[in-house]
């Protein structure tokens, strides 16, 4: 199965198609900020911002980066298993271990090349505090917590994805789409809308792009208009001060009074969409 999927994402590195995971390249970059910023240092260039930048600017890019190919490389591979229909000819080969088993290597060969890149992370730490640089005062590890945490919840999520869509380049878009919200999108939309309205923007996303069949389409339509207007009315006094800025991944990051309990919500996160996913695969 690990080889299976390994030959499966290397194929998706091929020019023109969709959710290949395009290298250590981008993350070298981040991971070369902090050391060029040492480097420069060295010549006492007044210019020069404080090195804890460099080294937090480093931190955000591999936590966007993680949360980008997490999520868009298993949309696109579980969505080639549902296309090609494969996922119940790989549910009934003996040692595969089913559904589980499907996802988790999935899941595993996806984010192999993510956990090799927070392994260089952990390595620039470390050079840099033999170097000198106070790393220890910036709190790395939460950079660490929020990447992992965040790699398994949009892992889980984009396996979500593939599975409900079945078209790779559909599932790939739609989980750009999903990262850069979560990312940023909740941030710059909360400038000129509250929270309880963009929750329920994003809960009609949800209800019109991922309908099961034509069959159950009307009602599971109609029950979430009506799912929006429970959330309308009372929305000024339940809800009125959600933040969905907060939960990003980015902010989490940023703000170290947000670190645990986002890291903790993005575990329960992702257990909640693979019982939906597991749910939804059983159904093929």
């Amino acid at each position: 199965m690990l080889q299976r999927e390994w030959k499966l994402q290397m194929a998706r590195k091929a020019p023109g198609r969709s959710g290949g995971y395009p290298g250590l390249f981008w993350a070298a970059i981040a991971l070369s900020l902090p050391l060029l910023h040492q480097a420069l240092a060295a010549y006492r260039l007044e210019f020069l911002p404080e090195r804890r930048a460099s080294f937090e600017l480093a931190g955000f890019w591999l936590i966007g980066l993680t949360c980008l190919r997490a999520c868009t490389n298993c949309a696109a591979s579980m969505a080639e298993e549902v296309q090609h229909h494969s996922v119940q000819l790989v549910r009934q080969l003996p040692r595969t271990g089913g559904l589980m088993g499907l996802l988790a290597t999935k899941a595993a060969v996806a984010s192999f090349p993510v956990l090799l890149e927070w392994g260089l992370f952990g390595v620039l730490v470390g050079l840099l505090w033999l170097l000198g640089v106070p790393v220890e005062a910036w709190n790395p590890l939460r950079f660490v917590a929020v990447g992992l945490t965040s790699l398994a919840f949009f892992c889980s999520l984009g396996l979500w994805i593939g599975g409900r869509l079945g078209e790779p380049e559909r599932a790939s878009n739609n989980a750009r789409v999903a990262v850069l919200m979560t990312l940023v999108g909740w941030a710059l939309l909360e400038g000129v809308l509250k929270g309880p309205l963009l929750l329920i923007a994003a809960l009609i996303w949800v209800a019109f792009m991922f309908r099961s069949s034509p069959r159950v389409a009307s009602a599971f339509q109609g029950g979430v208009i009506s799912a929006v207007v429970v959330l309308l009315l009372p929305q000024a006094y339940m809800l009125g001060d959600l933040r969905l800025a907060q939960l990003s991944p980015l902010m989490a990051a940023f703000n170290p009074d947000l670190t645990r309990d986002d890291c903790i919500l993005y575990c329960v996160g992702a257990a909640v969409i693979l019982l939906l996913n597991l749910r939804q695969l059983r159904k093929l």
